[in-house]
């Protein structure tokens, strides 16, 4: 039986959750005729009471079993308003009866496995049919796109139970290429909520091939190995939520025990069991303030499979930086504590670097993908200070913490797949433009003792007809977040009006320059100052989307109260610097006086340096875009490149 002899040596706290959830089948009603919904919960249904009832032999599971079985072949279609028979609740489906049926296959009459093998023959065979008569078209080879993985793991399952190679070889196929170019630092552009829901089946497919005897991707994939880590980094301070770049339709749906457990089982990674422990002592909670369903809960029996039982180690010995160089993601946090401050920017290629250079457009789907280069979230504790729009079919830039330049970033806007349209319509504008220009960079990164400057450059992706010269974001990072620097540069032969934007979860107050964040437990403050004269809006964005084409009337409802803080010219630096403890700013004359005691320079005689700003704070001297600083008749710095530098004080110096 494929994976059940794994089973045994579970944990109890996961085997009783299993049973305890398990039993909720017996009071939860089979539809008679496919109900006007998703039905993906069905598969997971027959795929626990059939282990249910293997580790158990009580006949009320292999009972109940049955009538879910016997409930979804009677239905004359799966799936429901949208891609009928040939989508995700057809593949959950297919998926569960096929694993049922591998389980209770010594169990059942002949008749019954004449009906379940009917039914997984006809619905295995209507995807596969899709998917041949639909190349270049939607998920068939939509090759880093959840249903794409979902599907495909369906139909291999499927093609196992049935015997039939032309299913099998198709999905082991599609896997070559899925995996092929998948990014190598583990992270994912649809977001963590994607990550979770589909991003699980890479592994189960995985995981699949293997106990098939096909290949072991666990041991060339480097996505497998690394992508814990994506995971972890874009958690908030209690690792029980998430920063939600993509489409994360809320601040939960993000943890997967199959993953972590499979993570931790062949890679001997016992932070990913860490993890794990901490998620099944919290699952109710994932469970039930988690929007994206089935859920955490009806996995569990997946989640018994994958089980790892190696010593878990805490995360708190982890490094608190990571940067994930395909996806153009850095994320940093002031400690692992449960209250730290977590603090995470993105800019970077369409998709991800190599499925942008690897791909077409053809078998790219970047629906799952916002126009977020240049945006940030921040979190303190249960407090999201700076968040992302969540959930959008409807995509605005407006709706991500992102600069503007006349109300724009994308050629295109309010549309689903954002990036796509907006090459797609720039290729059919200006035909020599090379697309393979069309992306964002985060580089000059420089990281010591938990000091971090970068720079997060986005010229490429404004509309050409704007003739912009230069849109990007210099970033400091004083120690353990105690504040942080954007430096927001534009630069462009034309006159333009120039914003850059912020949305929270609260509503600031203003005091002159200073915006005061109250949360729940803690404040933020939110300081911007300009070269030129600065003005301010406060507004609030709603956001509304369906969550699935199954289920048009199930939306997800998102509220941000944004500000936008604007300057008009052709060549323009907004200042803005961040604190979740206390931050106070004074503007002299060349300089910023931080909280009395730190001094951000601007406007830098090229006497002295060439540099964009310096900050100078008890420990260090951070240079940010530039090659030399000389003070005092000391050469403190002396560079044939412009970037960013971290300098140590030394106090002779000063004196």
């Amino acid at each position: 039986m494929i994976w059940y002899n794994t089973m045994m040596k579970v944990d109890k706290k996961l085997k009783s959750c299993f049973i305890e959830y398990t039993n909720t089948y017996f009071n939860l009603a089979i539809p008679k005729r496919h109900p006007k919904c998703s039905t993906t919960y069905l598969g997971y249904a027959i795929i626990n009471l059939a282990l249910a009832y293997l580790m158990t032999k009580e006949e009320r599971y292999l009972a109940r079993a049955k009538d879910f079985m016997n409930g979804v072949c009677s239905y004359t279609k799966w799936g429901n308003a949208h891609l009928v028979n040939v989508d995700l609740s057809a593949s959950f489906i297919l998926f569960g009866l096929s694993l049922g049926y591998n389980y209770l296959e010594s169990y059942l009459t002949k008749e019954e496995k004449k009906k379940y093998l009917k039914n997984i023959k006809e619905h295995a065979h209507i995807m596969y049919e899709y998917k041949i008569n639909n190349i270049n078209n939607g998920w068939s080879t939509n090759y880093w796109q959840n249903h794409n993985w979902i599907n495909h793991t369906a139909i291999l399952l499927a093609g196992s139970i049935l015997k039939e190679d032309k299913l099998i070889n198709e999905a082991l196929e599609n896997f070559k290429i899925v995996f092929k170019n998948l990014a190598e630092d583990g992270s994912n552009y649809e977001g963590v909520s994607y990550w979770r829901y589909g991003g699980m089946w890479l592994f189960i497919a995985a995981w699949l091939i293997k106990e098939l005897g096909y290949y072991d991707y666990f041991k060339e994939v480097k996505y497998l190995e690394n992508t814990f880590y994506y995971r972890l980094y874009q958690s908030d301070s209690t690792l029980l939520k998430q920063l939600n770049f993509g489409d994360c339709h809320d601040r939960y749906s993000s943890h997967s025990l199959v993953v972590y457990y499979l993570i931790a089982k062949y890679y001997n990674n016992p932070y990913a069991k860490y993890l794990a422990d901490k998620v099944l002592d919290n699952i109710y909670q994932e469970q039930y303030l988690s929007h994206i369903k089935p859920g955490i809960l009806p996995e569990l029996g997946l989640s018994m499979l994958a089980y790892s039982n190696i010593k878990a180690k805490d995360v708190k010995e982890l490094p608190l930086y990571r940067y994930f160089e395909d996806l153009g993601l850095i994320a940093i946090r002031s400690s692992w504590s449960k209250d730290s401050i977590v603090f995470s920017l993105k800019c970077g290629y369409p998709g991800g670097k190599t499925q942008w250079l690897n791909g077409n457009f053809n078998t790219m789907a970047l629906s799952h993908h916002h126009p977020d280069n240049l945006s940030y979230i921040l979190t303190k504790g249960n407090d999201y200070f700076v968040i992302d729009d969540g959930y959008n079919r409807n995509i605005l830039a407006k709706n991500h913490n992102v600069l503007l330049v006349d109300d724009r970033l994308t050629d295109i806007e309010n549309k689903n797949d954002i990036y796509l349209a907006s090459i797609k319509d720039r290729l059919n504008k200006y035909e020599d433009y090379n697309y393979l220009n069309y992306h964002g960079d985060i580089k000059k990164i420089v990281y010591q003792d938990n000091y971090l400057a970068l720079e997060a450059v986005n010229t490429n992706i404004y509309p050409l007809d704007l003739n912009i010269n230069e849109v990007k974001r210099v970033v400091c990072i004083v120690k353990d977040i105690k504040y942080i620097i954007f430096l927001d540069v534009f630069k462009s032969k034309d006159k333009h009006n120039y914003k850059s934007i912020i949305n929270s979860d609260y509503v600031p107050k203003i005091k002159g320059d200073l915006a005061i964040y109250q949360g729940l437990d803690s404040k933020m403050y939110h300081y911007v100052n300009s070269n030129l004269k600065l003005s301010s809006t406060n507004f609030k964005q709603t956001i509304k989307s369906i969550m699935t084409t199954q289920e048009p009337d199930n939306y997800v409802l998102t509220n941000m109260y944004s500000t936008s803080y604007e300057v008009e010219g052709n060549d323009a630096v907004i200042v803005e610097i961040l604190a979740c403890n206390k931050l106070k700013v004074v503007k002299k004359d060349n300089y910023y006086l931080i909280n009395n005691e730190d001094k951000l320079y601007y406007n830098i005689s090229k006497e002295y340096s060439d540099a964009l700003g310096i900050l100078i704070t008890k420990e260090k001297i951070i240079v940010l875009d530039g090659s030399y600083l000389y003070f005092n008749n000391n050469v403190l710095l002396e560079s044939r490149e412009k970037s960013n530098y971290i300098i140590e004080v030394k106090d002779e110096i000063f004196k």
